[in-house]
């Protein structure tokens, strides 16, 4: 046998222990790299990503109670297992936003947070606005089956019916239901908010298509439309009797207590 090859497998006898070690790392993180991951009961999962976007920085990602990110700014992105996980992203001066969230293998998952602040800023209209803010609040009409609010990127009708916030099905053409809205394949009107005390108003929250403003007894707060658990609500303001409405792009006009103020978002 050549001398060179005799030597090469003495010294793969003397080191097998060291080599088998460092091929087994190599295989990990190769099998890292390409998104396996250890799963139950021994067995290898190939992970997915969840994509989070419009996280200021500063925020932290908690995926099962598990610190997984600190966010710079930019979308965050993290490797998960297939199957659910329960989501926080918790920011300073914001309510903390969960949600349980279903991840599929080698599959990009995307979802942006509702970032709601703890107190959202007042400021009080000036006297030039007044006559138009109050108008606004005047002339509201909670959303009805007839005039809903469109949502969910034209997908969704969302109106009140005996004090409830409802969605169903657009039935534009092309429209495709949230997943919510349809069990089964057959899709209906499904109870998005109950609240106990009567409702006042429901406003399209500034920005998004899955979340609303309501305001209810002495509560002014923000939900998600979709009604599974956990459904996201984040109080906005507390006061006697908010009325609201929407004043433009970025605001809402409240009147509370003889008050008449803007909420900016």
């Amino acid at each position: 046998m050549n001398t060179i090859l005799l030597r090469i497998w003495a010294y793969i006898r003397r080191h097998v222990l060291l080599l088998l070690i460092v091929l087994l790392f190599v295989l990990l993180v190769i099998g890292y790299a390409l998104g396996y991951r250890p799963g139950p009961s021994f067995t290898v999962v190939r992970a997915g990503n969840l994509t989070l976007s419009g996280i200021p920085a500063g925020g932290v990602v908690y995926a099962d109670q598990t610190k997984r990110a600190t966010s710079v700014g930019k979308d965050v992105r993290i490797d998960l297992e297939p199957g659910s996980h329960n989501i926080i992203v918790d920011v300073p001066g914001d309510n903390p936003w969960n949600d349980v969230i279903s991840i599929s293998p080698r599959m990009d998952t995307k979802a942006s947070p509702i970032l709601v602040p703890l107190k959202g800023e007042a400021v009080f209209v000036t006297a030039a606005q007044a006559d138009a803010a109050n108008t606004d609040i005047t002339s509201y009409v909670p959303p009805s089956e007839t005039k809903p609010l469109v949502m969910e990127n034209g997908n969704a009708n969302v109106y009140v019916l005996n004090n409830r916030i409802v969605a169903s099905p657009a039935t534009t053409t092309g429209a495709v239901p949230p997943s919510y809205l349809c069990i089964g394949g057959t899709c209906a009107t499904t109870v998005v908010f109950a609240p106990t005390a009567p409702l006042r108003a429901v406003l399209p929250y500034p920005g998004r298509q899955d979340a609303l403003i309501v305001s209810y007894g002495s509560v002014l707060a923000v939900i998600e439309i979709d009604p599974l658990k956990p459904q996201f609500f984040a109080p906005l303001y507390t006061g006697l009797q908010p009325a609201a409405a929407t004043f433009d792009a970025k605001h809402i006009v409240v009147r509370d207590a003889g008050k008449t103020f803007t909420i900016a978002f």
